[in-house]
């Protein structure tokens, strides 16, 4: 579904960033997951199990980077 493809997000890193700069991302991260999953109602569906999560989808149709 076009919902679960919103939730990319790529991150890289570089021969300057630091490990603060990597915890800062880390942790600003957290944050802005908890605030986006509240506000999501197919978050929510997928916590009761009315979803089933992609990366299990692809397991089971053998695709191979999913593990």
């Amino acid at each position: 579904p076009h919902e679960i493809a919103h939730g990319s997000l790529r991150m890289t890193i570089g021969r300057d960033t630091t490990l603060e700069d990597v915890d800062f991302a880390v942790d600003s991260l957290k944050t802005t997951l908890a605030n986006l999953r509240m506000m999501s109602p197919l978050y929510e569906d997928f916590q009761q199990g009315k979803v089933e999560s992609v990366i299990e989808r692809f397991k089971a149709d053998g695709f191979p980077y999913a593990n």
